[in-house]
């Protein structure tokens, strides 16, 4: 937020909060399954079962047995990509 103008009009504030806590929120998330994809790897010495976002996030809705994660996960990556809309618009510039 620090690196945003000054005069950014409070509606755009609040938005950014939200929609950056959320992002980074469904960022996390994501990038810590595909993290605990590599640690089974390396653990079971299987490095077939290592793979990127596609596959954590398929490993995510075979352990749920649902989509919900790919839901929830693709709506705060959605919301990030709002907030980079944001960040670009309202950027300061040094």
């Amino acid at each position: 937020m620090r690196d945003l103008v000054d005069d950014l009009p409070e509606r755009a504030r609040r938005s950014a909060v939200v929609l950056g806590a959320v992002g980074n929120l469904a960022r996390a998330a994501a990038f810590g399954a595909v993290g605990v994809l590599f640690a089974t790897g390396a653990l079971r010495g299987d490095p077939s079962r290592v793979g990127g976002l596609d596959l954590a996030l398929r490993e995510t809705t075979e352990q749920w047995q649902g989509v919900a994660p790919q839901v929830a996960v693709s709506l705060g990556l959605a919301a990030f990509g709002l907030y980079c809309v944001l960040d670009a618009r309202y950027r300061r510039a040094y």
